[in-house]
């Protein structure tokens, strides 16, 4: 009996059929192998875009990597601010009134100079920027060298401060300005690390020195906030970068508190003057990281000295000495109440 006769007793599906038939010898021997496919209950099911992001992490986001169709119109959008510079300024005061926290860096990303041109996927890669660096400011730099970073890095993890402005001009285009607070162990290591996260995101091969750009910095060092020349005036210097980013707001925008109103640039003391900037098709101006957004404010109960009506000391450190003052009390109560759990009666 030949070893091959009872093959087509056992074939009960149709690739076990096209294998009998070929080792038979058959007029199906000449079936190519594409032609055997196993059966659908064990095809590979597709992998979905969260998996695959996790198998590779140079696989862009879907936003990122938004592509728009030929033809199609992108709709325009004015980007004169309106009520993102108040939404500015109270981000920054709230920053340091509850947690104590000056924006001491500012950083300029000129989109068209990394190759992106379509404003929405630019404020997506900011977007995704943003988040990725918040995990990188999570981890414990304390006695270890971050991967693929040069630059000393030392640290407890950290919560990651931001706010944004984005902005269109003639000579530069579409770029967006963003203020940050980062600590001092962690400041040059952030902004290397910041531009190889663009240069992922962005697909560009090189990153232009003037693409991505941190201030204060100094030319052998750097982003170097932490500079005692740097480090005396940041309150004052985190008011200038304010009205710098406000600097497009409506010259018709006006704000009442109380019996007295007035035009908010006259109210922030913008000097500059108004230069109407280009259209954008992105649909938000300003962003901000939310332990600082409306949310947090609103549940802190946090009332700013724009919206009290104090605009005289909008641009004073009170708010840091209100947050310094609050520590200074809680550790004094802390260490009078392990006193008195150290008392024996």
């Amino acid at each position: 009996m030949d070893a091959f006769d009872s093959v087509p007793a056992i074939t009960s599906s149709p690739f076990l059929t096209k294998i009998a038939a070929v080792l038979d010898g058959g007029p199906t021997s000449r079936v190519v192998p594409s032609q055997l496919r196993w059966p659908h209950a064990v095809e590979p099911r597709p992998m979905d875009r969260r998996q695959a992001m996790k198998a590779n992490p140079f696989l862009l986001p879907k936003a990122v990597s938004r592509s728009v169709p030929v033809g199609q119109q992108a709709r325009l959008r004015s980007a004169v601010l309106t009520d993102e510079a108040a939404r500015l300024y109270r981000c920054l005061s709230f920053a340091m009134n509850q947690y104590g926290v000056v924006m001491n860096g500012h950083m300029t990303v000129t989109w068209e100079t990394l190759g992106v041109r379509d404003h929405v996927r630019a404020a997506a890669v900011l977007t995704e920027f943003n988040a990725r660096m918040g995990k990188w400011l999570k981890v414990n730099g304390t006695s270890r060298k971050r991967k693929g970073i040069n630059a000393p890095t030392w640290g407890v993890p950290e919560r990651y401060f931001y706010a944004f402005i984005h902005e269109h001009t003639r000579d530069r285009g579409f770029h967006s300005h963003q203020l940050i607070g980062v600590s001092d162990g962690k400041a040059r290591a952030f902004a290397e690390r910041a531009v190889q996260v663009l240069k992922r995101l962005t697909g560009v091969s090189h990153v232009p020195a003037d693409a991505v750009v941190f201030t204060p910095s100094t030319k052998g060092e750097g982003f170097v906030p932490y500079l005692p020349r740097f480090k005396r005036n940041e309150v004052k210097r985190c008011w200038i970068w304010f009205r710098y980013l406000a600097k497009n707001l409506s010259p018709h925008e006006f704000k009442q508190a109380g019996d007295q109103y007035a035009l908010q640039r006259d109210i922030f003391r913008i000097k500059r003057v108004f230069v109407p900037p280009r259209p954008v098709t992105c649909s938000d101006l300003f962003g901000c990281s939310q332990n600082i957004g409306v949310g947090a404010q609103i549940e802190a109960g946090f009332v700013s000295r724009f919206d009290k009506g104090d605009w005289q000391n909008l641009y004073t450190d009170w708010d840091l000495t209100d947050w310094q003052f609050a520590m200074a009390q809680q550790r004094q109560e802390e260490e009078m109440a392990s006193i008195l759990a150290n008392i024996t009666i």
